[in-house]
């Protein structure tokens, strides 16, 4: 995946990695969004990482690919979900031990979702690799960070 920092620039995640002053000040959130173009038969995905300085505020690096559309909402959120894990454990695998990585997935537990069917697939999926996950509406890496970026095409925050 090819990742982008918050103004736009291409970065890695061995950069985002440094860019982490002290790792007991930091909590890491990925999630990802998507978003379907049914009149060009695609859908786009959004994966964000969100480095949360306690007490300061946060950044957010993300990486936007297109694939073919998917068939039913199941192979889409499963997609969203692979994709977050994908990061996570690339991501995992370059920082220190004592960070944590909290995957936020958007689904939704109320059964007046049509996501909530997949609820407890998608959170065993991530907990199944031994990380942390929060759904909504405490899911902000997925539903607002990545959302805002694949309905809007970039991060401006008006």
């Amino acid at each position: 995946m090819n990742f982008r920092d918050y103004v736009g620039q291409p970065t890695t995640l061995q950069k985002i990695v440094e860019s982490i002053e002290n790792p007991d000040e930091y909590k890491i959130f990925v999630g990802t969004d998507s978003q379907v173009w049914r009149n060009e038969n695609k859908i786009a995905f959004v994966t964000s990482i969100v480095l949360y300085k306690k007490g300061k505020g946060g950044r957010i690096s993300f990486c936007k690919e297109n694939e073919k559309q998917p068939q039913s909402l199941k192979q889409r959120l499963t997609r969203e979900v692979t994709r977050s894990l994908e990061t996570s454990i690339e991501l995992s695998q370059l920082l220190p031990s004592k960070l944590e990585i909290t995957i936020h997935i958007d689904v939704n537990q109320s059964r007046k979702y049509k996501s909530s069917e997949f609820y407890q697939e998608l959170v065993g999926m991530v907990q199944a690799q031994g990380l942390k996950c929060e759904i909504k509406p405490d899911a902000f890496a997925a539903s607002t960070v990545s959302d805002k970026i694949v309905k809007n095409g970039d991060i401006k925050w008006s």
